[in-house]
């Protein structure tokens, strides 16, 4: 971004554009602040994620900042700016919490952030060149007379290479002869000859039958990761470091896909040789680059310091690379080695990749075959997660059917519990919770199992008896209590159905259990003075006994079909009456509260 910011000073001199750095922790949320010409703010806007974070890192949720508190967050902006603006005292050594990146209106005395003709000062310069070339006259030169000779040769122009297109990689290599002894100085050439210069396309080369180079690339790899970087005073980007660290199962329960992990060019401490060594390896020895990423992924430092910045750069880049190719053209060996992966962030690009064959013409049939060769619990793992996926697009109402069908299939006849809990917990998406997985998991996936009596009905209510609980548990008090008859709704009518249909040693323990915490909503209710003393804790302690009254309402339904009454539920049922209605029905069906709205009384 700095570095189109300045590449493209002059068109931006007329507008008064100015980019600050913040210290983590600074900034929680973003804001835009509207200021009028007297400096003072007219309005302002807060740009958040959405209730219960489901929308992770997007700014879905936009609030205008109240008159009382926009002045405060303009003053406490300005405390930054003046951070940024002031001189820092000489030997001050913590750094101030913001500081200036680019001002459009300064002048053009930020040097550049890469200077394309460096390389030509090295030594090794000429050489490389007068060989890629074929011009003699080139050979031996460097810096000043190789510019010249360049010049005179029409090979440089504005600073720019203008080498012939007719020269490539497949014919400097021919020239080694499988040589590759001391090679490294003239690949850090080369790659800056590759970045610099119109050449035929990098990837068709038949680079995959040049093994003495390919194995060259893999060793002079594994040696950039000690490489230290010398700029440790830049702010460089990497990926975060819990991508290289988590298992697969954390990055299939994540909200993340491959494009989020893709960079567009190289990272800045990378050097060029490093960005085409890991381009190449990828593509045709991609076995040895997995391995090094392998083991490099599994020693990165959970705090990374300065010294890590290569170690990370180069992971990210490799990172990227795959990412892309799992976007547009991975071939089949990738894919598999991918899979085979021991580190969780490359199994999950292999199953990323697998997954996009669904996009394809007969697509599902290509996946179930790859699936099928997994072992049974990966098997459940993946099919469920892409079941999950396949939900949010209405337009694979076929793909998602027929994933859910072949899932049916790989499960036992007889489901035992865990396998069970297993195929629900792969399916709760990011949210974690399976109010928002409902109502096509319930109906689509596990009824039918329950219904062919392949799966125990105390086995399913305990799934969501524990979830009916938890989501009654005693929430932070930053947290709002949410009941929406699409979510918490159907997870709690599911659980008064499965109620009805299992043990009755079953429904004896869950009974005990909702009356524990009804208990415990009676206690904060009947303080003395428990409404004004602490309102908020009051009335969720009311919503709390209004939900179990609606979860013990619908067990009663379910459990009058099937011509059953239970003497424990009728009392647990006049007990959170009696609670809830302490506020009047019609008062909850009016407004209901501030937490909750009104469809939780006619629910």
């Amino acid at each position: 971004m700095l570095a189109n910011c300045e590449r493209n000073s002059p068109l931006l001199k007329p507008i008064k554009l100015r980019i600050y750095g913040l210290k983590d922790g600074k900034l929680h949320d973003r804001y835009i602040l509207i200021m009028g010409q007297d400096k003072l703010p007219i309005a302002g806007f807060h740009l958040s994620n959405s209730f219960q974070a489901a929308a992770q890192n997007q700014p879905l949720l936009v609030t205008p900042i109240p008159a009382d508190i926009l002045l405060k967050v303009e003053q406490y902006k300005s405390e930054l700016v003046r951070d940024a603006t002031e001189a820092q005292p000489e030997g001050e050594t913590e750094t101030p919490s913001m500081r200036l990146l680019f001002d459009s209106t300064a002048s053009p005395t930020v040097p550049r952030h890469y200077e394309p003709l460096g390389f030509l000062e090295k030594v090794q310069a000429g050489d490389v060149l007068s060989a890629w070339t074929g011009e003699l006259s080139l050979h031996g030169l460097s810096s000043k007379p190789l510019k010249e000779q360049m010049i005179v040769l029409g090979q440089l122009k504005d600073d720019s290479l203008v080498l012939p297109v007719t020269a490539s990689l497949r014919k400097f290599l021919k020239q080694q002869e499988g040589n590759f002894e001391g090679f490294s100085a003239t690949w850090e050439v080369l790659g800056e000859v590759l970045a610099y210069s119109r050449t035929e396309n990098h990837y068709d080369h038949g680079l995959e039958s040049a093994r003495d180079f390919l194995e060259f690339l893999a060793q002079f790899l594994k040696e950039s990761f000690n490489r230290v970087h010398n700029e440790v005073d830049k702010e460089l980007a990497v990926a975060e470091v819990r991508f290289f660290q988590d298992p697969v199962e954390a990055l299939l329960h994540s909200p993340y896909y491959p494009h989020h992990l893709s960079h567009p060019t190289k990272f800045t401490a990378l050097t060029w040789s490093e960005y085409y060594a890991i381009k190449f390896l990828w593509w045709y020895f991609p076995d040895a680059l997995l391995v090094i990423a392998e083991a490099q992924m599994a020693c990165v430092p959970i705090e990374p310091q300065g010294r890590d910045v290569v170690k990370l750069s180069l992971l990210s880049q490799i990172v990227s690379e795959i990412s892309l190719s799992v976007q547009f053209d991975i071939s089949k060996g990738q894919r598999d080695r991918l899979v085979r992966s021991s580190n969780g962030l490359l199994q999950w690009m292999g199953l990323n990749a697998i997954e996009q064959q669904l996009e394809k013409p007969g697509g599902l049939t290509i996946v179930l075959q790859l699936v099928a060769a997994f072992a049974y619990p990966e098997q459940v793992r993946a099919l469920s997660w892409m079941i999950h996926r396949a939900t949010r697009d209405p337009k694979k109402v076929e793909i998602y059917n027929g994933l859910v069908a072949a899932l049916h299939e790989v499960l036992p006849p007889t489901i035992p519990a865990d396998d069970l809990r297993h195929v629900v917990d792969s399916m709760r998406g990011h949210m974690r919770e399976l109010t928002w997985a409902e109502p096509w998991l319930f109906r689509d996936v596990i009824f039918p199992l329950l219904r062919d009596d392949r799966a125990n009905n105390d086995d399913a209510f305990e799934i969501w008896r524990e979830e009916l609980a938890a989501l009654l548990e005693p929430k932070p008090r930053h947290q709002s209590r949410l009941f929406e008859l699409a979510r918490e709704g159907q997870t709690t009518n599911i659980t008064a159905f499965l109620f009805a249909y299992s043990s009755p040693e079953r429904q004896q323990a869950s009974l005990k259990s909702m009356q524990d915490i009804l208990k415990w909503q009676r206690r904060i209710v009947q303080q003395p003075l428990a409404s004004t003393s602490d309102w908020t804790r009051w009335d969720d302690a009311l919503v709390v006994s209004m939900w179990i009254l609606t979860f013990a309402r619908w067990g009663q339904y379910y459990l009058y079909q099937r011509s059953i009454t239970s003497h424990e539920l009728d009392e647990l049922s006049r007990c959170a009456s009696a609670l809830a209605l302490i506020r009047p029905m019609e008062e909850w069906r009016s407004r209901g509260t501030p937490a909750i709205p009104a469809s939780l009384p006619r629910f």
